[in-house]
């Protein structure tokens, strides 16, 4: 099925004054809130899954970033009802270094 120029012209203006409704900073917290409430509950459920206690976060995703880990450790929290610990590593720029010499 075919979608009408017209359909498309008021989506578009729909899509324009939406945009506008909306600052810049909300949208980018917004996303940061959506994908660190991802990456806290797929590592919960991975965590779970293999009988885990305790997840350890490092990274430049969060290096520096309390806010992203406090979202990261609240849907932890949330997510395993308080079974699972997020633990969030401070010199993780050696942990590549530490795995490939005890390998």
């Amino acid at each position: 099925r075919r979608i009408s120029r017209a359909h498309r012209a008021r989506a578009r203006v729909a899509n324009r004054r939406l945009s506008q409704e909306f600052k810049a900073e909300d949208v980018a917290l917004s996303l940061l809130r959506m994908v660190s409430n991802n990456v806290g509950q797929i590592a919960c459920l991975n965590a779970q899954r293999l009988g885990l206690q305790r997840i350890f976060f490092g990274g430049s995703f969060i290096r520096n970033h309390p806010y992203t880990m406090a979202t990261i450790a609240s849907a932890v929290r949330y997510f395993s009802k308080g079974a699972v610990e997020a633990h969030f590593l401070k010199h993780e720029g050696f942990v590549g270094a530490l795995g490939a010499l005890l390998d």
